[in-house]
């Protein structure tokens, strides 16, 4: 910003070493907001990218539980589906009881399961 005088008045020595620190105190003055203003930025940015952070924390943990319990599910129905594959056998005649029996405590079910489908 130029500071002007009237033209009455010539610009002497004096006149420029007054307007040069008029223009230094006004720059040092935006200097130091610029400063502050950088220095809000960076808190800010802090606060955010924690908070983002933790966020995106919560989002994977919520999404590794619920890919462990889809997990568990397609494996149950796994199970289940073998389960029902070998009965079928059984009841063809493809397969003895004792191979049925083994073929299912191979599939990981309990011998109560075991119990409950031969009967």
């Amino acid at each position: 910003m130029i500071l002007k005088l009237p033209q009455s008045h010539s610009r002497t020595r004096h006149d420029r070493k007054y307007l040069r620190k008029i223009k230094l105190k006004k720059r040092k003055k935006q200097l130091k907001e610029e400063k502050e203003r950088e220095k809000k930025r960076e808190e800010n940015k802090l606060k955010s990218d924690a908070w983002k952070a933790e966020q995106e924390k919560k989002r994977k943990r919520k999404k590794r539980s619920n890919q462990g319990r889809h997990k568990i599910i397609v494996e149950e129905w796994n199970e289940l589906a073998e389960e029902e594959r070998l009965h079928k056998k059984l009841k063809k005649g493809k397969i003895t009881k004792a191979e049925y029996e083994k073929a299912i405590k191979c599939i990981g079910l309990s011998d109560d399961d075991v119990g409950r489908e031969s009967d």
